[in-house]
């Protein structure tokens, strides 16, 4: 690293890497701070955390919004130091602040539910990211459920309970928990979901006796959930009167790559969600593209990261699903025949192009195949960076051709992306 640092000071690029390692770096000193700080000027605020195996970021901005001004919400990442650098950010006095709190191994979440000391914990789901440090889903919902653990009689727990996973973990706290979901048995829960097209969807809220109708840029219902998380936060622990809370979520965009429509010059509809791609993910993904109206479903699809079962399995399981939703799906991987395999169960994939991992490749072929009123489902692993595939769509120039890249910053802000390698 030494021999790196002049080179990494002389771009602007080098200088935001060099910042995170040093970020990363600080963890053992930043948490010491965040501890005595949470405990002392911080010790009025109630701070929410957000945690789960997928849709955090998006119910952290829920949740922000939800409790409108008063609320505190800065996070530049969800692990270890930009944890603590989350809660040294929020000023003293602050009402409310809800941070983003990630884990990627054992043994994580009990170091950080004391450092944040969280009055109110919000659970989106377990699932298998991660699952080669986890193990098992049993471990990863163990794992997650220790931030209850430090809630206590007067705290609130607020919980998915269409995720079995999830509603496990009421046994694991002292502190009042509301389930939110679809299901019927919640005690916030989601009615008549209807999506009316890639940026608006509406559905109604069920709290008590009450029914309020909610309408939404958010066309998924996984996105659904993350409402119903921010709207029980803010009636439970706020009291924010219904008509200002509603209106407030209706405003609610969303988060870059994580089911993020986007509406191109061609008319082409493109839905970026290529952030992740745990299989749980893609199912989600693919059954919400489903319920989006549309002439042609189209989706862009990559390597699987992290199935718990064979991979052999996940990627047909997927290809079965892939098959009875698409109407054209360009595969940018070596797995082809694993999808195709998988498709053939149902029937035969003609609507199914092989890619390889080839970028250039795949953004030719979309430009050629792509029609006006198409909604365009892009979903892969964070390593393949098929973001470009998105950016060279929107008109960018994209001359990046790598195949595997770790590095965590998003491609539009990488001086590669335009360079030849």
């Amino acid at each position: 690293m030494p021999i790196k640092i002049p080179m990494m000071l002389g771009s602007r690029f080098g200088r935001r890497q060099l910042k995170v390692r040093v970020h990363r770096a600080s963890w053992p000193v930043i948490r010491r701070v965040a501890w005595l700080y949470r405990r002392t000027l911080l010790k009025p605020t109630g701070v929410i955390a957000v945690v789960g195996s997928f849709g955090k970021s998006t119910t952290t901005r829920a949740v922000a919004a939800a409790l409108g001004p008063e609320c505190c919400s800065k996070a530049i990442g969800n692990a270890r130091s930009f944890i603590a650098d989350a809660l040294l950010r929020v000023p003293p006095g602050a009402p409310f602040a809800v941070i983003e709190v990630g884990i990627d191994g054992p043994g994580q979440m009990e170091r950080l539910a004391h450092m944040v000391r969280p009055r109110i914990a919000v659970v989106t789901g377990v699932g298998c990211e991660h699952n080669r440090s986890m193990f098992s889903l049993g471990v990863t919902r163990y794992e997650k459920s220790r931030i209850l653990s430090v809630l206590d009689t007067q705290g609130l727990a607020i919980l998915n309970g269409d995720d079995p996973n999830v509603l496990w973990m009421r046994q694991r706290t002292k502190a009042r928990v509301i389930t939110c979901g679809f299901g019927a048995e919640n005690d916030v829960r989601a009615i008549d979901f209807r999506c009316h097209g890639p940026e608006d969807a509406s559905f109604s809220i069920v709290a008590g006796e009450s029914i309020h109708r909610v309408e939404t840029r958010l066309p998924s219902r996984q996105q659904a959930r993350s409402l119903l998380a921010a709207f029980a936060v803010a009636r439970y622990a706020a009291a924010v009167p219904v008509e200002m809370l509603v209106e407030r979520l209706a405003g609610i965009e969303a988060l870059p790559g994580r089911f993020q429509p986007i509406r191109l010059p061609s008319g082409v509809v493109l839905i970026r969600d290529e952030f992740k791609s745990p299989p749980e993910s893609i199912h989600a993904a693919l059954d919400a593209l489903q319920e989006i109206p549309a002439r042609r479903r189209v989706v862009v699809l990559g390597d699987i990261s992290e199935p718990p079962m064979g991979m052999g399995r996940a990627y047909r399981e997927i290809g079965r699903h892939l098959v009875r939703v698409a109407d054209l799906a360009a595969l940018v991987t070596h797995d082809f025949r694993r999808y195709a395999s998988g498709a053939r169960q149902v029937k035969e994939p003609e609507c199914f192009i092989g890619l390889g991992a080839e970028i250039d490749r795949a953004i030719r072929v979309l430009k050629q195949k792509l029609r006006p009123g198409d909604v365009v489902l892009l979903k892969g692993r964070d390593t393949q960076k098929l973001d470009r595939i998105a950016l060279a769509l929107m008109g960018r120039t994209v001359e990046c051709k790598l195949r595997f890249c770790r590095l965590s910053v998003r491609c539009e802000r990488c001086p590669k992306l335009s360079c030849s390698l």
